[in-house]
């Protein structure tokens, strides 16, 4: 059975346990597996666990998995947990893997905005909106 393939259907039917147990299962059957990590993190995500999120995330990080989505994920939960300065940490670095990626502007704007740092987060929103011009959170933060 190709449990990866089998948590993704589950994740995408909005089955996050399932997605978990599916994913953790692909793990077992090969702990180098970057991309189970990342998903098993999305998928904790999902249901609030933050900080084990960031654990899959850093573990698919250790194991090579350099893709800038798995920067975006941590960066994400980092923001979730109020660690801003390693969240900016991470979409920075997802914004130097993948300058066109426009969630990781919108989610670094979010940084920003938190530490009071508005001019950067306007500059951020207006880079969201100029690589995905009908970005409608990136319009929800402007106003």
């Amino acid at each position: 059975m190709d449990y990866l393939r089998e948590g993704e259907n589950k994740f995408n039917a909005g089955d996050f346990q399932g997605a978990i147990l599916d994913f953790s299962k692909a793990i077992e059957l090969d702990a180098s597996n970057g991309e189970a990590y990342n998903n098993r993190g999305v998928a904790k995500f999902n249901i609030n666990q933050y900080e084990d999120a960031i654990i899959d995330y850093n573990n698919a990080i250790n194991l090579g998995c350099r893709d800038s989505i798995v920067y975006l994920n941590r960066g994400h939960a980092n923001y979730k947990l109020h660690n801003y300065f390693q969240a900016l940490n991470d979409l920075n670095k997802t914004i130097s893997l993948d300058p066109s990626n426009h969630l990781a502007y919108g989610y670094r704007a979010g940084v920003h905005y938190a530490l009071q740092n508005f001019e950067e987060a306007f500059s951020d929103i207006d880079s969201a909106i100029s690589i995905k011009s009908d970005f409608a959170d990136a319009f929800y933060l402007r106003h």
